[in-house]
């Protein structure tokens, strides 16, 4: 039984250890391409920040699900989690895709704090893919 913790928790860091290092390889080839041809896509930046960090929050929610639900009645919703967690780091995930909207123009200091600690934009994907496999869970059956 012990072995299959063991087997569950490297599976979980392997996969982990690939998002991590395709997205952060995915990034600085994109910068440093950028470097020399001046062109940043902040579309591309967004996308692959939501999907490589977004998807280690992913990992790090379904290692607490339980699957050995067999009966299921219901999947249900935590709107509370939803508005408190889910929203605000959606809003910060997608800040580059808001200043390409034209949407923080009156928040240029604020969007400068965020792009220049990149950091900020990455915990908020990985707190936006934990909070969404979070906030789902099973009602069953009895």
């Amino acid at each position: 039984m012990k072995n299959k913790n063991y087997i569950g928790n490297f599976i979980y860091f392997i996969l982990i250890a690939i998002l991590l290092a395709c997205g952060t390889s995915l990034l600085s080839n994109h910068y440093t391409e950028a470097q020399r041809t001046f062109e940043y896509s902040l579309f591309y930046i967004t996308i692959i920040i939501v999907i490589f960090f977004g998807g280690i929050g992913v990992v790090l929610g379904l290692s607490n699900v339980n699957f050995s639900v067999k009966k299921i009645k219901d999947l249900k919703l935590d709107r509370s989690r939803l508005l408190l967690l889910v929203l605000p780091s959606f809003i910060i995930s997608m800040t580059h895709i808001w200043a390409l909207l034209g949407l923080l123009d009156n928040l240029s200091t604020i969007y400068s704090y965020i792009i220049k600690n990149q950091y900020i934009i990455i915990i908020s994907s990985i707190i936006l893919g934990n909070s969404i496999v979070s906030s789902i869970y099973i009602e069953k059956n009895e």
